[in-house]
């Protein structure tokens, strides 16, 4: 067999709650007794607090705002914290107000040392202290602790303990409480702690606007010096540039306009040496005399032509009066071909003349145009440094601004030495000595003892309700029904799977949930008026299979006490005893085979099991026919003990089989289903309520 979990004990259960009204009777039936708890309880609350020592508290308010330096240049450099929500830096005047250096000033100034209040030292040990003592003397670093600590560490504690510094987070103020036992010494520490955090506030501020100055200072010969490296550098651009400034622009403006008219000339001569040159060339390589003469204008060309032309006239002369062959044609024609021979040498040597002309003309005009390259280059190296030496002069202008505005500030801060200690501190309220004691508070006390003696007289009325309550449940769903409580089972009796309440008691024959089973036995044999009931129901009023489960475990316990049992499936509509068990089903209601046929055995124990193979469609018909009561008959006639596992108590089934069997076991298994229970056992109909048991499920 497989091993089985650990089985769930079965008791009778706690109960779920008591009803209001029996808790309402209970407090009301012990109601004097609750008022002399009471009682007793608020005057030993309000005697306690008369021995206790009165304690004064007194309290000042004081607003405090953000920082503000003399120097407003530097407020966003020195505080980080530009947040337009004041509260964090309140929040830090609150701790620097609880610090220990403040406390310790108030130590030292109103000599607290000296003070058993606050001084353990000079105060007579309990023997708690005692025993806390011996206890830190016995630890190996004690002594080493307590030469750490200081002399007065234990007096700045206790001064600590004592202060309260309190904010509502609406408002930039802040409350500084102190309690003593002295109300003039309570009075005295909060001015003296508010005046401490004061003086240091403000020589924290002259600090940091010291430290501002001598930024100021750093920052005023830092600007001089950029200044004097400015100029040095506008200097340098002048010299090096040699930029001279004059009404109508500077000179190299002035030099490339005039470099550019000569190039333009130049190059208009250049054109028109060319041309001529070009011409010239032509012509005489063509040997026209008469282009040459339209070209040509030199004063030699034209004398010679005249003479040319006086020669040409001789010779046409002489001609016509002499002939060919006389001697002075031929003389004239000499003199006139000398006059062209001298023409052609002349054009030669102007032509030549005018090549020279167009190569200085072309040489003149590369050397203007190269001059007034370089002009340019220098011109656009001069604008540069130009316009490097405008900016460098805004730059100077406004570096001696910021030079002349260091200054000045510099000079009001060193003029106004007290505006840089005053804090943004104000005391709203000050400190007064108290005139009542703040504690202890003796009316609370003594109403704290009064309900604290209501409270426990209240607690002991409801442990005896308690007590008695344990046995309630049972007792109160008995009375509501007139039917007795049988048993009761746990809610964890169920199980999940395999691990089921009939397979736990069959592993475990001897187990708390095996003789739950056998008690049970024994009580359904006293429901019987006269003899022990043979037929037996088990029903429930939910529709989950928790009568099954307790009807197929009651059946395999019997049977393995040596009893002759039949377990009977009487919920046709729904069938779980074979699946449940895991044994084989036969059909006991048909007509022609005997309901004995169809029994099965148990394949764990002797317990027989009678069983539907299948749902059938007239299942009331068939648990109210002759057949069936019959089989009911002769089963209590054969078995010691017939289970019938029924449906819900509800249902017609259930009805119809209570009127035909020994008892009923109705399984309640909640609350609603416990209120209902009367409801059930009526409408079962039974003839005698002792033949109905009750079985309590979850109580």
């Amino acid at each position: 067999m497989d091993a089985a979990k650990q089985p769930v004990p079965f008791a009778l259960p706690e109960p779920q709650g008591i009803p209001i009204a029996r808790i309402l009777r209970t407090l009301r039936r012990h109601a004097l007794l609750i008022g002399a708890l009471a009682v007793v309880g608020s005057v030993g609350a309000y005697a306690l607090a008369r021995t206790m020592p009165k304690r004064y508290t007194a309290s000042s308010l004081i607003a405090v705002e953000g920082d503000r330096f003399a120097i407003p240049e530097l407020q966003g450099a020195l505080r980080a914290d530009s947040a337009s929500d004041p509260m964090p830096f309140v929040r830090t005047e609150m701790q620097a107000l609880a610090s220990r250096d403040l406390m310790q000033a108030v130590v030292d100034r109103l000599h607290l040392v000296d003070n058993p209040e606050f001084n353990s030292d000079l105060r007579m040990p309990t023997l708690m202290q005692k025993m806390k003592a011996a206890f830190q003397s016995l630890l190996p670093d004690s002594v080493e602790m307590r030469s750490q600590l200081g002399p007065n560490d234990g007096v700045v504690r206790a001064a600590l303990d004592k202060l309260t510094i309190f904010q509502d987070n609406r408002s930039l103020a802040i409350e500084v409480s102190f309690t003593s036992e002295d109300p003039q010494l309570s009075s005295d520490a909060v001015t003296v702690l508010i005046d401490e955090y004061i003086a240091a506030k403000g020589r924290r501020r002259t600090a940091a606007n010291l430290g501002a100055n001598q930024a100021m200072l750093a920052r005023i010969e830092q600007v001089r010096l950029d200044v004097a490296t400015i100029e040095k550098e506008m200097l340098d651009l002048r010299s090096s540039n040699e930029i001279v400034l004059l009404r109508a622009g500077s000179i190299g403006q002035q030099q490339i306009e005039e470099l550019a008219t000569a190039a333009a000339r130049a190059s208009v001569e250049r054109s028109q040496l060319e041309m001529a040159y070009e011409r010239t060339t032509s012509q005489v390589e063509l040997g026209a005399s008469d282009a040459l003469a339209s070209v040509l204008t030199s004063p030699t060309i034209v004398q010679m032509r005249e003479q040319e032309a006086a020669g040409v006239k001789r010779v046409a002369e002489l001609l016509s009066h002499y002939g060919a062959s006389y001697p002075g044609v031929r003389s004239a024609e000499a003199e006139l071909a000398s006059i062209r021979s001298q023409i052609v040498g002349e054009t030669r040597r102007i032509v030549s003349s005018l090549g020279t002309q167009l190569r200085v003309a072309q040489a003149h005009e590369a050397e203007v145009a190269q001059q007034l390259d370089d002009a340019r280059k220098i011109a656009v190296k001069s604008e540069n440094a130009r316009a490097r030496l405008e900016q460098l002069q805004q730059e100077v202008t406004s570096r001696r601004g910021l030079y002349q505005t260091l200054l000045e500030r510099a000079q009001q801060t060193v003029n106004r030495p007290a505006d840089v200690q005053t804090p943004d501190v104000h005391v709203m309220t000050t400190a007064t000595p108290p005139g009542a004691p703040s504690s202890p508070n003796m009316k609370l006390a003594g109403g704290l003892g009064g309900v604290a003696g209501a409270i426990l007289g209240c607690l002991f009325a409801l442990g005896r309700l308690r007590i008695l309550g344990r046995t309630m449940a049972r007792g109160e769903l008995a009375a509501n029904t007139g039917v007795s409580v049988v048993a009761a089972f746990p809610d964890g009796f169920r199980g999940r799977g395999k691990d089921t309440l009939p397979r736990r008691v069959l592993v475990a024959p001897r187990g708390s949930e095996a003789q739950a089973m056998r008690a049970l036995r024994n009580r359904i044999r006293r429901l019987g008026r006269a003899a022990t009931p043979r037929l037996v129901m088990v029903t429930s009023l939910a529709d989950r299979d928790d009568g099954l489960q307790i009807a197929s475990a009651l059946a395999r316990v019997v049977a393995g006490d040596g009893e002759r049992v039949l377990l009977l499936d009487a919920n046709l509509r729904n069938p779980g005893v074979l699946k449940l068990l895991g044994a084989p089903a036969g059909d006991f209601v048909a007509d022609a085979a005997d309901w004995r046929d169809q029994v099965v055995a148990d394949a764990d124990t002797w317990l027989d099991i009678l069983a539907f193979k299948q749902s059938p469609a007239d299942a009331l018909e068939r648990l109210s026919s002759t057949v069936f009561q019959n089989v009911l008959v002769e089963a209590a006639a054969q078995y010691d003990l017939v289970v019938l596992v029924a449906p819900s108590a509800s249902s017609q089934e259930a009805q119809a089989l209570a009127q035909r069997v020994d008892a009923v076991l109705l399984v309640v298994d909640d609350e609603p289903a416990r209120e209902a229970a009367q409801q059930t056992t009526d409408r079962l109909g039974l003839l005698s309520r002792r033949s109905l048991g009750l079985v309590m499920v979850g109580s």
